[in-house]
């Protein structure tokens, strides 16, 4: 059944980690190596799974493809023997685009300016001063284009953005609705406001020339023989 095929699954990826992070230690490399555990995406419906039989989502609104917290909201952890306190916990809020730069300043490497990224490095070490966002962006293609923003505890969706038609705008404010019920946009015209506004700039496009070019080997000449 879809039900004990996810469970299946859950218990093997526990069982794969587990063996990933124990030969990093029979290995001796533990104090130098970080792993990090996370998911891309909350739970989904698709393939026969069932995201409320197993609470996949918790007290959070919607499921993968969606931008409520159900859908975009993911663990993270992160394990560093004598680097990262056992059991710590934070709150800050981050998202996985600051990943490449707290990997950059791991190792030392710089970082083109303008990326949306920031690293969270010392937030991982507990060393204070760590940068923040002043929001975070996040899309997809659903509801013929979605947009969502989070700024501090706000947060406002844009729904149907390619039919102006039934382009629908909400705010929710997560500090007393975490599961994103409750529109505040009527009670909250100056914030939504400046949602709309971060709406309208916060989508730019990859800097540079984002194409990868991928060409085949070279053939060998009978001469390179």
């Amino acid at each position: 059944t879809p039900h004990a095929a996810f469970a299946g699954m859950v218990s093997r990826l526990d069982r794969s980690v587990g063996q990933i992070v124990d030969l990093v230690d029979e290995l001796g490399l533990a104090e130098n190596t970080l792993v990090v555990f996370s998911s891309d995406n909350g739970p989904t419906s698709a393939g026969g799974a069932d995201p409320k039989f197993f609470d996949g989502n918790g007290p959070y609104r919607g499921i993968k493809f969606e931008l409520y917290d159900g859908g975009i909201r993911c663990p993270m952890i992160a394990r560093w023997p004598g680097k990262i306190a056992k059991h710590s916990e934070t709150n800050h809020l981050s998202a996985h685009w600051d990943v490449w730069p707290t990997a950059a300043e791991l190792a030392g490497v710089d970082v083109p300016a303008g990326i949306d990224g920031i690293s969270f490095l010392p937030t991982l070490l507990g060393r204070g001063q760590q940068r923040q966002h002043d929001y975070l962006y996040w899309e997809t293609s659903g509801k013929s284009g979605w947009q969502a923003i989070r700024k501090g505890n706000w947060k406002a969706h844009l729904q149907y953005v390619g039919d102006p038609a039934r382009t629908k705008f909400e705010l929710f404010d997560l500090s007393s609705d975490i599961a994103e019920e409750h529109d505040v946009s009527t009670a909250h015209p100056v914030v939504s406001r400046e949602m709309r506004q971060l709406f309208s700039s916060a989508r730019t496009v990859p800097q540079g020339n984002s194409e990868i070019l991928i060409t085949a080997p070279k053939k060998k000449s009978k001469a390179d023989k």
